[in-house]
Order: structure tokens, then sequence, then C-alpha cells
């Protein structure tokens, strides 16, 4: 088994979806492979992940016997004589709290939904940014164009993407720049630019943002081991990613942020 093949498996392998004939052939690969063994881990370490995550909400202990005790009392109290010319829906309190029971509950559910969403779209993007991250470490997945000349790698991406990236040289501060590639994400063709720092590589991921979104302060959190750096800037979203110490790449971020050259 080649790593192609053992790339294309890995998924179902690591869920248990595979026969064991085919799980065996994947694993003496990956015992034998180092790249493909780090693929193998980062997948299994993001599968347990989702599944011990928090992705539901419970209902509070007691709040249905609460709710139910409540409608009980007041079904005991008798209706008022001036409520009786009122239709049977308007008059019946028993419905009425139960109803108001029932959407304030419901729009709790809402706004912890939406939550929810919007960090589930900015862990998405981070999680994607650090798979392309590892999958560029895999042979012949790093460049489509190799070069250290910032005028060489800037004009290979023209007619290949609708924007034109910000390309710098940081080889006088300790990060050359070593080529780039076209990446996805989210579906999305982007700009990838590949720096080294010592014997570490840095992934810089380039695309267009919200116009109305001028700069944004960067974000800095850790994904499978890897430190991510995040931030917009002239209305385009930077997402810089790495295994190098977390204050060398807020130093490499500071340098893009701040356009040298």
């Amino acid at each position: 088994m080649n790593c192609n093949d053992a790339q294309r498996l890995i998924d179902g392998c690591v869920d248990g979806e595979l026969q064991l004939e085919m799980s065996i052939e994947v694993e003496d690969h990956i015992a034998s492979c180092r790249s493909c063994r780090s693929l193998w881990n980062a997948h299994r370490e993001l599968s347990e992940n989702m599944h011990s995550a928090d992705l539901r909400f419970e209902v509070p202990a007691g709040l249905e016997k609460t709710i139910r005790n409540a409608i009980k009392s007041e079904v005991k109290q008798p209706v008022s004589r001036n409520l009786r010319i009122w239709p049977q829906w308007l008059r019946s309190q028993s419905f009425a709290f139960g109803a108001a029971a029932i959407a304030l509950f419901a729009l709790f559910n809402w706004n912890i939904a939406r939550f929810h969403s919007s960090e589930s779209g900015k862990n998405t993007i981070s999680e994607e940014v650090v798979s392309s991250h590892i999958r560029s470490l895999m042979a012949g997945h790093l460049f489509d164009v190799a070069s250290t000349d910032q005028h060489t790698v800037k004009p290979w991406f023209t007619g290949k993407i609708d924007f034109s990236p910000p390309v710098s040289d940081l080889k006088e501060a300790g990060y050359p720049l070593v080529g780039g590639r076209l990446d996805y994400l989210s579906g999305h063709p982007v700009t990838a630019l590949v720096y080294k720092h010592r014997k570490h590589v840095i992934n810089l991921f380039i695309w267009p943002g919200k116009t109305e979104i001028l700069k944004a302060e960067p974000v800095r959190e850790t994904r499978l081991g890897f430190n991510i750096s995040s931030w917009t800037a002239n209305g385009m979203n930077f997402y810089a990613v790495s295994d190098v110490n977390a204050n060398d790449l807020k130093e490499f971020s500071k340098l893009i942020e701040d356009g040298k050259r």
C-alpha cells in the first residue's frame, strides 16, 4: 500500500468503517511511514474531539416538573366571570402560561444554537487550515511555485485567483519566503504562501474578507499541536499556521501585518 492509498483510507480506518484486512494494511503502512502517521494522528485526535465535544444543550434537571406543577396550580384557580366572555383559548390561563414557557424555552434554545453555530464556523476554518497545513507537509504538496523571490511568487497567482495577495520576503528577519501554492478552504481558492523558520514550515493562507472590516486584531490559538495566528487587514483574511512556538509565530504575524519586505 502506498501513501496515496493510505491517505484515502485513513478517515474510514479511524472511524472503524473498513474491513479488518484493509484496516490492517493501512495500520501496517502507517507504522512505517512518518508523514501518513502524522496525518493518522491528526484525524484520530479530531475524531476524538468531535465525539467528546458537548454539542448539545441539556434541559436543566427539574424544569419539566416545575412547568407541570405551575400549570396544575393555574388550572385549579377559578376562572374570572369577566373572562368567560372571551373565547376558550384566550381565557385559559394554563394555556397562556404553557405557551409562554414554551416560547421562552424556544428562544433560549435558539440563542444557544446561534452561539454554537457562530463558534462552529470559526472552529471549522481553523480545522481546515490545520488540515491543509498537514497535507502540505507530505511529499509533493508544499509548492506549486518554489522560489525565494517575491517577484516570482506573486505573479504566479495572476489569472488563477481573482485577488492580488500581498507577498513579503522576510529573510532578513529569519523567515525566508520559499514558495507558494493554490489551496482551497471551504470550497474557495486561497493563496498559500510558504515560509521557513529554522527547520519549521509556516503556511500563510490569504483570501478576501468582508470589505467593511479593514482591520481586526490577531487571534492566537492551538489545534492538534499546531499554533495558529489569524487576523484581518485591508479587507484580507490571514491565517498563519505552523509548529513553531507561539512567540515565533506571533513575531512572524506582526512582520506580515506591518508589511515588512
